[in-house]
């Protein structure tokens, strides 16, 4: 379902509905996401202190300084400790792909597409720069995602109505003044 379909949707629920809806967001949904970031935090840490075997996988600056030593992606199954964590860098069917997923990842690359729900494709080539005079990052006019497929993603900056805007969250399809809980103005 297309975000616009969902924003649609949504509007069209009763109060009692609307009030269902937003009980199971701010708390059973809130609190099993929250569940699921504590569960790879802890692994994460149980790996960091050699009590569990690490994953065999990169980082990005590493994918950068030889993509070639960059692991290929496996099927981790059910074994949580194998799981891919938010960051890690992989190559799957010749493509080095990061986990953007913030708990546990056990899907496959490409399964949505590498649209940066659970995986996006990483970019290592650089073009060269000047080295006396580095650009600065433009910063792109705010422009309507149709979907998830163009929204933006946690710390893209846009300008909108006059000031700079940073999301401050992944699968931001809303403007700042629609959604400013998905913003913080810089």
């Amino acid at each position: 379902m297309a975000i616009q379909e969902l924003q649609n949707s949504i509007r069209d629920l009763t109060p009692a509905d609307w009030d269902t809806l937003l009980a199971w967001v701010v708390g059973d949904e809130r609190e099993r996401r929250n569940a699921e970031r504590s569960n790879a935090q802890l692994l994460e840490e149980l790996q960091d202190a050699g009590k569990l075997p690490k994953r065999d996988v990169a980082t990005v600056d590493e994918a950068k300084a030889d993509k070639t030593a960059v692991p290929e992606w496996r099927d981790p199954g059910t074994d949580h400790a194998k799981m891919y964590h938010y960051g890690d860098v992989v190559r799957y069917q010749g493509k080095l792909v990061r986990s953007t997923r913030r708990g546990l990842n056990h899907w496959a690359p490409g399964t949505l597409g590498f649209d940066g729900r659970i995986w996006e494709v990483v970019k290592v080539d650089t073009p060269a720069t000047t080295p006396t005079s580095p650009a600065a990052p433009a910063i792109a006019a705010f422009k309507q995602p149709s979907g998830a497929h163009d929204a933006y993603k946690q710390g893209d900056r846009v300008t909108y109505k006059g000031a700079t805007w940073e999301s401050t969250i992944d699968a931001n399809v809303w403007a700042p003044d629609t959604y400013p809980q998905g913003w913080k103005r810089i």
